[in-house]
């Protein structure tokens, strides 16, 4: 079953001009295709910087090691980092760590919407495994088994798929004489009957 978790909140003044402008250059620098994909962003590190701001009123160090080495798996703080540390995240620090950034930082796309396309298609794997999701966050471990995907070649198939691909002649399906009687077959076309005059 999908998962209708709202995960994002919209921004109070959507139509400003300095917002507008900061989520263009945002688009224009991750290869963004909605700037949805920026307000998820930003809602992970709401969530983040809530947690902090938590743990900074209540003093549990048990918590707070737990967010910071998720922090640190993710590839978003250092180890040694405090919690002064995840305050001082903003919405880039999200964006780099998606996975059609890394691949372009890696060298494996020329430009930020290539890297998409390639993801899209198909031809990126994590440790072998094929991702097809540009907004994948890559944790620090995952990002020295970013490769190309090496599966198998698609089986050829029609303009419009499987049902209208051509025949192969060592197909197994009989010809329409094959299924007829030999009698109906074989029968030679009845002549046309000729036309009689007929006196009025």
């Amino acid at each position: 079953m999908r998962n209708l978790r709202k995960k994002y909140t919209k921004p109070r003044k959507p139509w400003g001009v300095e917002p507008l402008a900061e989520l263009a250059a945002l688009k224009s620098q991750y290869g963004l295709r909605t700037t949805r994909e920026i307000f998820i962003a930003r809602e992970k590190l709401r969530g983040f910087r809530r947690r902090a701001r938590q743990l900074i009123a209540v003093a549990n160090e048990s918590e707070k090691k737990i967010l910071i080495g998720k922090l640190v798996k993710l590839g978003m703080l250092k180890h040694g980092a405090g919690l002064d540390d995840v305050l001082a995240l903003n919405v880039n620090s999200v964006l780099d760590r998606r996975l059609q950034t890394i691949i372009f930082r890696k060298g494996m796309a020329s430009s930020v919407k290539q890297a998409r396309q390639l993801i899209a298609y198909g031809h990126v794997s994590i440790n072998g495994v094929r991702t097809k999701y540009p907004s994948y966050i890559v944790a620090a471990d995952e990002e020295a088994q970013i490769g190309w995907f090496r599966g198998e070649p698609k089986k050829p198939e029609g303009p419009k798929g499987k049902r209208h691909a051509q025949r192969r002649p060592d197909s197994d399906v009989p010809a329409i004489s094959e299924t007829l009687p030999s009698e109906i077959a074989e029968s030679p076309a009845e002549p046309e009957a000729e036309a009689v005059e007929v006196d009025a």
